[in-house]
């Protein structure tokens, strides 16, 4: 396919508004490529180059864009700043000038989907002094090869701001269409339970391999039963289980009857993959972590099996006997001086679940089961830096609220109980586990993850700070940064100091996925996470772009470096949260 076909398919997706007919689209869209093309287009439809747990990215900011718009156009940069500043739209100011551009290259050609996706993979090649002036002008060489439309895309995928109001649910739901027709069904409404277990096999394939590219140019080339050859395999992260909230023990026990309750532990949420003697450890967003925990590598590699372990990497104080908090833990992500900080900062492996040993997939197997296969592994490893998760079995308020306290006690969260007859289910969060942490029991709303998208000065001695910071929750559906909250208490004036060095190199124009009506002094690229807390969720005027949701006194905590920036807590979760304030309120589904 030629790109400028492609773009003419993001054209009609970026202004279609039913999730329905987006999915038609995109069904028709992935029918149309050729077999090599499918999972390009996968790919390019969620503006990534590579599966999501290769850590590989694009990493290209707007200034870099309006250096190559720049050459390859011959206009002065001012200009470039002054249109993008009256479009508020990279994407769109680069066709404008692609339009007005007096004469194109002698060679230009049109160019196919291929090439373009071959130069973006080169751009993530480019390393070293003179990186940034090689890839300003392998993107003006794209440039000068593209129509207008062309190049309003390609500026959007490397920006990752395409507004496609689609989602890895919808090229999901895209893939069941085609599953449906193969099967001849004359009908394809979306209630239908063939549709609905069809779309759960997706899925949980998704989950499992992490690469939607892969799944869809599977089904489309080779049909639904071509899905049975993907399989759990060290080396590529699952996506992790999570887990509900309940506002009691009693609560839970009426959900969940007899089950199982775990201490939940405020450390690093880590996968775990060994494979011969090779350990791979990854983080929930399926980042490669190995580096920031070298010494399970010596701890593990000998030991007589393969496996992948659900985990918890967790600080420990050898002298108190207790668990640090997660600020500290958190010191052991680094680049350097990894050997000295594992010295000062001994970690624990805390592991819970098991989804694979020795060729076999036990991730299917009851939690009844697993629980015991991993005791015996654990046991088999003999060593006091890898422990099981401390837990007990009741279906008895008064023993589950005893529990909970002895968690507190030993400095965890709080507890996680879980159905003991369920198997895991990778990337979903339902009331199979279900978390209860002390603000809940004291009818305080949860903590928050949100990412800063932008700031506002101070006053007094501050006025030079970024004293408060405009944050947002992330929309996977739609790719957009919804802002919820203004946050200022809570920050110290180490911590203002230490966002005013950062945010120095990620200062920019309002990007064209972030939703907001309330102006920051600054905008910054969203890349900082941090976790809030709140006397109580409320509704307000003034966030329209979430439901109306947002924060009563928001105080910051921390931030959570151990997540990136589309990892925030969504939407849905927030306004679950909102109806246990009010308890004799349900969410309408």
């Amino acid at each position: 396919m030629q790109f400028e076909k492609f773009s003419d398919k993001l054209s009609i997706l970026e202004t279609t508004e039913s999730r329905l007919k987006i999915r038609d689209y995109i069904f028709e869209l992935l029918s149309e490529l050729d077999k090599d093309e499918i999972k390009i287009a996968t790919y390019l439809l969620q503006s990534r180059i590579f599966p999501s747990y290769v850590n590989k990215e694009l990493n290209i900011g707007q200034s870099t864009i309006i250096q190559a718009i720049s050459k390859s156009f011959g206009l002065p940069v001012k200009d470039i700043e002054q249109k993008h500043l009256e479009l508020g739209d990279l994407g769109e100011t680069a066709e404008f000038f692609a339009e007005k551009r007096k004469q194109k290259s002698l060679f230009s050609k049109k160019i196919s989907l291929i090439e373009v996706y071959n130069t973006l993979k080169k751009l993530i090649d480019l390393t070293g002094k003179d990186s940034v002036d090689n890839k300003i002008n392998l993107i003006a060489s794209l440039y000068n090869n593209t129509s207008p439309k062309e190049t309003k895309y390609i500026t959007k995928i490397i920006l990752k701001s395409l507004r496609l109001n689609l989602g890895i649910q919808t090229i999901i739901e895209a893939c069941a269409l085609k599953v449906m027709k193969d099967k001849n069904y004359k009908t394809h409404d979306e209630n239908m339970p063939e549709y609905k277990k069809i779309k759960e096999t997706i899925d949980l394939k998704q989950s499992i391999s992490n690469d939607l590219g892969l799944v869809v140019s599977l089904i489309f080339n080779s049909g639904i039963d071509a899905l049975n050859d993907i399989r759990i395999k060290p080396g590529i992260p699952i996506k992790s289980a999570l887990g509900e909230r309940e506002i009691s023990p009693e609560a839970i026990i009426n959900r969940l009857g007899y089950c199982m309750v775990e201490g939940k532990y405020d450390g690093f949420r880590t996968q775990l993959h060994k494979e011969g003697k090779n350990i791979t450890m990854y983080s929930r967003r399926g980042e490669d972590s190995t580096n920031y925990f070298p010494e399970f590598q010596k701890i593990l590699s000998n030991v007589d099996h393969d496996f992948i372990l659900d985990c918890e990497a967790i600080g420990y104080d050898v002298n108190t006997k207790k668990f640090l908090s997660f600020q500290e833990t958190i010191k052991r992500k680094r680049k350097y001086d990894i050997k000295e900080t594992s010295a000062k900062i001994p970690v624990k492996l805390i592991a819970f679940d098991i989804l694979y040993l020795d060729g076999k997939e036990t991730m299917n197997l009851t939690l009844e089961e697993r629980r015991k296969i991993l005791e015996k592994l654990i046991s088999e490893i003999n060593h006091y830096n890898v422990q099981t998760s401390i837990a007990i079995k009741t279906d008895k308020p008064k023993e589950l609220k005893s529990f909970f306290d002895k968690c507190l006690e030993l400095s965890l969260e709080g507890i996680i109980a879980k159905d003991l007859k369920k198997p895991y289910v990778p990337g979903s969060r339902d009331f199979g586990w279900i978390k209860l942490k002390k603000n809940y029991l004291e009818g305080q709303a949860d903590s928050f993850d949100v990412c800063i998208v932008g700031y506002f000065y101070g006053n007094g001695k501050n006025k030079s700070l970024p004293s408060s910071m405009l944050c947002a929750v992330y929309d996977e559906e739609t790719n957009v940064y919804n802002v919820i909250a203004k946050v200022g208490s809570g920050l110290t004036e180490e911590i203002m100091n230490q966002f005013k060095s950062e945010f120095a190199n990620i200062e920019t124009k309002q990007l064209e996925n972030v939703n907001t009506d309330l102006i920051p002094d600054v905008y910054v690229e969203p890349k900082f996470v941090i976790e809030i807390i709140c006397d109580e969720i409320t509704k307000s005027p003034l966030y329209k772009f979430t439901k109306g949701y947002s924060f009563r006194f928001p105080r910051f905590v921390r931030i959570r470096e151990d997540k990136n920036s589309q990892d925030t807590t969504t939407i849905d979760e927030i306004e679950e949260m909102y109806y246990l304030q009010h308890k004799n309120q349900t969410p309408i589904k």
